[in-house]
């Protein structure tokens, strides 16, 4: 596991454009087939090489295409269902907060569905709440409640549910919301599934490149 993280890893840090988005959509295969003790590992193995920083620092590329994918992989190395220590991840990703909530004005649907569904992982972790209220990121996932993609939507309500509730259970400030947020917060918390810390999907390609097939490859013979 760690010779595969380190590999793909070294890739993004050094390749071209279109080599470091194959790499981390490499990176996005194996944490989608990552869980329990495994996602633990993988977790463990992106943090002992400072891969969240670096992964965090592609979300100032204006390019969405690598964005999404960023952000599904920071997303879900910050679920409970895949990685077990995943708090050590959010706590890790505080501070790229800026970086993060800079993608909640992109105008490519994809990256604000990611971004969204980020946030719901991530606020889960009491200094996430925090951080939303103490940059007032509320009022923007207020704002995306509305978004022609209902995705959008209903990861902002995730992420407003998170904020209130993990608020509340440190008696800190809770954010005022509208009337319609108080809604679909309400709504949110009625649904069977909890919105905390959650796998995030995705389209899965439906051919691998030539690239990301070799850099796949690759990791397998080396695990």
């Amino acid at each position: 596991m760690d010779q595969q993280v380190e590999l793909l890893l070294n890739v993004i840090r050094s390749g071209a454009d279109d080599q470091r988005l194959e790499a981390v959509e490499a990176l996005r295969e194996l944490i989608d087939n990552a869980w329990d003790e495994v996602g633990a590992r993988l977790g463990n193995a992106v943090r002992q090489r400072n891969g969240l920083t670096l992964l965090a620092g592609l979300l100032a590329d204006p390019w969405p295409d690598l964005q999404s994918v960023v952000l599904n992989c920071l997303g879900n190395l910050a679920s409970d269902y895949v990685d077990p220590q995943s708090f050590l991840t959010k706590q890790l990703l505080v501070s790229s907060n800026r970086l993060v909530f800079s993608c909640l004005n992109s105008p490519d649907h994809d990256v604000l569905f990611m971004c969204c569904a980020m946030l719901q992982n991530l606020t889960n972790e009491p200094a996430w709440a925090r951080t939303v209220v103490e940059h007032h990121v509320e009022t923007r996932l207020q704002e995306l409640l509305n978004h022609a993609d209902e995705r959008v939507g209903r990861y902002a309500s995730g992420a407003l549910m998170n904020v209130m509730q993990k608020q509340k259970e440190v008696g800190e400030e809770v954010p005022q919301l509208s009337e319609q947020a108080l809604s679909a917060v309400e709504n949110r918390e009625l649904f069977t599934i909890s919105a905390h810390s959650r796998r995030i999907p995705h389209q899965p390609e439906s051919l691998l490149t030539p690239l990301t097939a070799r850099l796949l490859t690759a990791c397998v013979s080396s695990s």
